[in-house]
């Protein structure tokens, strides 16, 4: 992996403040993304406006975390209230770029973490929010993510005869291979379980945006954490269902977002996707 060396004539303390500084900006774009991707709107030209009274946002009421503050979460023109979605994500992709900062320090790694990481933060917010999986965010990530391998921290530089852009092939090709066999498995299951007015995605378990998802964080985390990246998120998913359920706010037929917890599960193998894997699988050979 390459280093950055021009860092090290910097104070240590700069990196990860400056690191910090950029996620807060790239925050302000992933928040751009969740509006207008699922909406199909450009996330390059048209300018920022309010979506109830349409006046365009000026540039200093674009500050990250600040300018939501200053406005105390309202719009400078019609006082409408500014969603909290706003400083959240803005404060996670800080937080998230800070802590990559921390665990990959000065490497051009660091780089392709942060695009990763900022692509799953979207992701998280677009499910969460409207159920929509982005195909620009899913289908690009997995060209990006087979373009990067060479450089993903995640993945060695070569096992066996296979490079590094070949083990983020196998775990493109293995996220989207486990998706479709659980899609066929629960589909033949339900076939006659359920009414025939019902979903595709309740007849399948799940749509095509998680299988296109899960393509997209195997070509960054390999095949064996795209395994783990699914475990933790069905485990999730099945808890969250489950007290939803005794809350009763959901049923048995409740669709959940499930790339929500996909993005939370890819978020997690960053930092220690490698250790349980390693762990579980030292389990696996234990006499």
């Amino acid at each position: 992996m390459d280093r950055l060396d021009w860092v090290r004539i910097l104070p240590p303390w700069l990196f990860p403040l400056a690191a910090t500084a950029v996620g807060l900006i790239l925050g302000s774009f992933a928040n751009v993304c969740i509006h207008r991707l699922p909406r199909g709107l450009s996330v390059v030209w048209a300018r920022s406006e309010c979506p109830r009274c349409g006046a365009r946002v000026r540039a200093w009421d674009n500050l990250p975390l600040l300018s939501w503050l200053i406005l105390a979460g309202r719009c400078r023109d019609c006082r409408a209230p500014i969603s909290w979605r706003y400083p959240l994500v803005e404060g996670m992709a800080g937080l998230l770029s800070l802590a990559l900062a921390w665990r990959f320090g000065p490497h051009t790694g660091v780089l392709v973490m942060g695009l990763f990481a900022l692509a799953l933060l979207i992701l998280f917010f677009t499910d969460l929010e409207t159920m929509l999986l982005p195909d620009w965010i899913t289908l690009g990530g997995v060209a990006v993510g087979l373009g990067l391998a060479p450089w993903n921290p995640l993945l060695p530089e070569q096992v066996g005869a296979l490079p590094a852009m070949g083990l983020a092939l196998a775990g493109a090709a293995g996220g989207a291979g486990l998706i479709l066999a659980v899609m066929v498995a629960w589909r033949v299951w339900s076939r006659w379980r359920f009414p025939q007015d019902i979903s595709e995605e309740l007849r399948t378990g799940m749509g095509q945006g998680d299988l296109k998802m899960l393509a997209f964080i195997g070509a960054f985390v390999g095949l064996r954490q795209v395994f783990f990246v699914t475990f933790a998120a069905a485990l999730m998913g099945s808890l969250f269902g489950l007290a939803m359920m005794m809350r009763r706010r959901a049923h048995r037929h409740t669709l959940l977002p499930f790339g929500t917890f996909l993005a939370l599960a890819g978020i997690g193998s960053i930092f220690y996707g490698r250790q349980i894997v390693d762990l579980y699988l030292s389990l696996l050979a234990w006499p």
